[in-house]
């Protein structure tokens, strides 16, 4: 099919078009796996390849293939599947390859490869629920999940009930195992961050990693004054006082929107060099605290941004720390109200 396309100064373009009646290409694939198994993608003679496990008692798996182009023709271990679901597969007592094929009306066809094995299930799905709720923001950092929260701060402690999808799998929450779908033990939180490791353990020994970063922050209590001072007491409580006469110390109507750059590059060629923090200097009660990847407190100060008062990549006792993934806390007060951020920064140099 031929197509002409002219402008009105003359310039033309053309268009070739090469229809064939041999049938749609379409080879998508999509299936399911009963008993329910985790698939993981490895390399193979197949166009997709896969292994899996199942439970030493599974005696056979059903699969139920769905292809994007209904005309395609779907084989399961050699067998033709028309509609739903394949007849149900003999497993060996080691592994069984399973082989699939989709065949699209044109010819075009695509080979599926699953080698499943019977010894124990490999799922380590998993989902919790903190007591009591807050919101969990995922992150960077060591785990295969990374996630950080904030709690309120007279909160002095948290339970996490586990859900995993295999009941079979054993679920650890700080070393302790916890049963699923039971609350762990009440988990003491300190001021300030507080990391909580978990993993879960599929039955065939996959294990899967998660790391929680609990942030529960200092009280920050202001009152009127003429000047505006951080006075800490211990490391539970820090006041902005304010003199009679004036208003909001610092706290005038021009307020701007708190953002805090997640590039740090302290390499001296004066592009991120420090930890940049939009807007702070409208709110000079606030306080910074830095965490690397382990849980550890490694940078920490009040009226940040002040008299050279900046995070360049050095904790607080001057060490400089290697490059990688950190996580903030900011802490700041907009008139009566505490505010709080949360979140992570990348150090490179």
């Amino acid at each position: 099919v031929q197509m002409v396309i002219t402008a009105p100064s003359g310039a033309a373009k053309t268009y070739a078009i090469a229809v064939s009646r041999n049938g749609s290409s379409n080879v998508k694939l999509s299936f399911t796996i009963t008993p329910a198994s985790t698939l993981t993608t490895v390399t193979g003679p197949a166009s997709y390849n896969y292994t899996t496990s199942v439970s030493p008692e599974t005696g056979s798996i059903i699969i139920t293939p769905k292809a994007a182009d209904p005309a395609a023709v779907v084989r399961v271990a050699g067998n033709i599947i028309a509609y739903g679901a394949s007849a149900p597969i003999t497993l060996l007592p080691g592994v069984t390859a399973v082989q699939m094929e989709i065949i699209a009306p044109s010819g075009f066809s695509r080979t599926y490869a699953i080698a499943v094995s019977r010894n124990g299930s490999s799922n380590t799905k998993l989902s919790f629920k903190l007591t009591p709720s807050s919101k969990l923001t995922t992150a960077a950092g060591p785990a295969n999940y990374n996630y950080i929260t904030s709690v309120a701060p007279e909160t002095g402690s948290i339970t996490i009930t586990p859900k995993s999808t295999d009941p079979a799998a054993v679920v650890r929450i700080k070393d302790d195992i916890v049963a699923n779908g039971t609350p762990s033990a009440p988990i003491t939180l300190s001021i300030g961050a507080n990391v909580i490791s978990m993993n879960i353990t599929a039955v065939n020994g996959t294990v899967k990693t998660y790391e929680l970063m609990v942030n529960r922050p200092a009280m920050l209590v202001v009152s009127r004054a003429s000047n505006v001072s951080t006075l800490p007491e211990g490391n539970k409580e820090s006041r902005a006082v304010v003199e009679p006469g004036n208003k909001w110390a610092g706290l005038d109507a021009h307020k701007k929107e708190v953002a805090v750059h997640q590039a740090l590059s302290p390499n001296g060629d004066g592009v991120n060099d420090i930890l940049t923090i939009d807007g702070l200097s409208t709110y000079p009660v606030n306080n910074l605290s830095v965490i690397n990847a382990k849980g550890a407190l490694i940078y920490q100060t009040t009226a940040y941004g002040t008299k050279g008062n900046v995070f360049d990549g050095h904790s607080s006792n001057g060490t400089l720390q290697q490059p990688g993934t950190y996580y903030f806390i900011l802490e700041y007060k907009e008139g009566s109200t505490s505010k709080r951020k949360t979140g992570y920064i990348i150090v490179k140099y």
